[in-house]
């Protein structure tokens, strides 16, 4: 995986060589980069190989490799979900970058799913951040580079080609399992909820996560078709007796509060290294969750393989939270990936 910290001028001088790019850092940096084959989002947070930092004097760029062949790069509205997947190459995929809390960022989440298409190749993504201290905080925006156009709602989507000779593949990763507590059920899907029904009785969500000392930093886990997905608490409103997600809680589905995760970082280097990927594979792209660096006092820590922006929300096909996501490319005949030197 070829990503690293670098300089405004040294990212400038790359985006200059024609090289495709994926960019992440404040937007104080990302509008003064010229135009270029580059994909970028706001976020002070990032996993470099330096460890979890928070910068605003560095950008997070990853280079993709020659197997890369081409590149498009598209603006989509919340109306044009079902058209995104018209631009979809053969043998490709797909990243997207999403503004935190805007229109697009709400219907993806509700919608992704049953979106004709969609899945149809690789998506995976990241919903772009602001500071988390209320008094620097920006709105969160999305770059086209190859317009130059800066976006607060709506998604930028890189549309990639690969060489016929290799194929890409999304991997999750999930620290998190269902805990032993009884099983949440709502009778609405939304990014906000009053009441729900525990362990078939009804209640009021915030009341019952206060009354029990729930910790809200495990997130709500479901089976979701095979797989434990996360929705992650965004707030308590104690006042309203609300609860905000970072993703939407499904209707219909069984959810429970997830099993705590001791230690972050010893957890996510046994899962990476229980991953089985292929040796011939290679992670090019990825992405982790804000709240596992906050949580997981990742600040300072390095995760061996795993650099990238540090998000408000994941994309694999779909909205996650408070998950690793990773893109791979696999040769479909041996082969190694090719860098420039």
């Amino acid at each position: 995986m070829k990503t690293q910290l670098l300089g405004l001028e040294e990212t400038k001088n790359l985006i200059l060589k024609n090289k495709i790019l994926s960019i992440a850092g404040v937007e104080k940096l990302l509008t003064q980069l010229p135009n270029g084959q580059w994909i970028g989002g706001s976020t002070p947070y990032l996993m470099s190989e330096k460890g979890g930092i928070e910068t605003h004097e560095q950008l997070l760029v990853t280079e993709f490799p020659k197997e890369v062949l081409r590149v498009s790069l598209r603006h989509y509205s919340h109306h044009d979900l079902s058209s995104i997947s018209l631009n979809y190459e053969p043998n490709g995929f797909n990243l997207m970058v999403i503004p935190a809390f805007g229109r697009f960022h709400e219907v993806f989440g509700l919608n992704a799913l049953s979106t004709k298409g969609l899945s149809s190749a690789p998506l995976i993504g990241w919903i772009s951040a602001s500071d988390l201290d209320r008094n620097r905080a920006t709105s969160p925006v999305v770059y086209n580079g190859t317009t130059g156009e800066r976006f607060d709602d709506g998604a930028v989507v890189m549309h990639a080609a690969l060489d016929p000779h290799w194929t890409a593949k999304i991997i999750p990763l999930n620290l998190f399992k269902p805990g032993t507590g009884p099983i949440i059920e709502f009778m609405n899907s939304g990014y906000e909820v009053k009441d729900c029904k525990v362990d078939g009785e009804t209640n009021n969500l915030a009341e019952y996560l206060v009354q029990n000392k729930i910790n809200i930093e495990e997130p709500l886990v479901s089976n979701f078709f095979g797989t434990f997905v996360n929705v992650s608490f965004k707030e308590i409103k104690k006042a309203e007796k609300k609860v905000t997600f970072f993703a939407p809680v499904e209707k219909g589905i069984k959810y429970r509060i997830a099993a705590a995760v001791p230690d972050y970082e010893k957890a996510f280097e046994e899962l990476a290294s229980s991953s089985k990927m292929p040796e011939s594979s290679e992670v090019v792209w990825c992405s982790n969750c804000i709240l596992n660096y906050e949580y997981g006092n990742l600040s300072g820590k390095k995760m061996d393989s795993f650099f990238g922006p540090l998000t408000y929300g994941e994309v694999a096909y779909y909205l996650l939270n408070q998950t690793l996501v990773s893109l791979v490319l696999e040769p479909i005949n041996t082969g190694k990936l090719k860098w420039d030197p």
